[in-house]
């Protein structure tokens, strides 16, 4: 019985192919098509769907455009081309006893 499964497992070894069916370039093309080569949103979108922020402050190479709601506060990050480049949820105050990034959340659901 051994001698039949070490046969067998060396018949299943031997009849595997060497290379895989799929091609490289077929790799590549696919990964291509699936990337996002531009930015979502824009800052006009932003407005559009959510409204002016409260505050804007300049920040190295970014205006941090500030959303505060009671529980959070959602920062957007948009670049000089008036692309968003990042959003964040950060809390309002260290001090605040009830923290909840849900308000914030859905805001930033708004742009989706």
């Amino acid at each position: 019985m051994k001698k039949l499964l070490l046969a067998l497992t060396f018949l299943i070894i031997g009849c595997t192919p060497d290379t895989l069916p799929i091609s490289e370039e077929s790799i590549e093309t696919t990964y291509e098509t699936q990337a996002r080569k531009t930015p979502i949103l824009s800052s006009e979108y932003v407005v559009k769907k959510i409204g002016e922020p409260k505050i804007k402050r300049k920040e190295n190479d970014a205006q941090v455009w500030i959303y505060p709601e009671n529980q959070c506060i959602l920062f957007i990050y948009v670049g000089d081309d008036d692309l968003v480049k990042h959003m964040e949820i950060g809390n309002p105050t260290m001090d605040t006893d009830e923290k909840d990034p849900l308000p914030c959340l859905k805001k930033a659901g708004k742009l989706r």
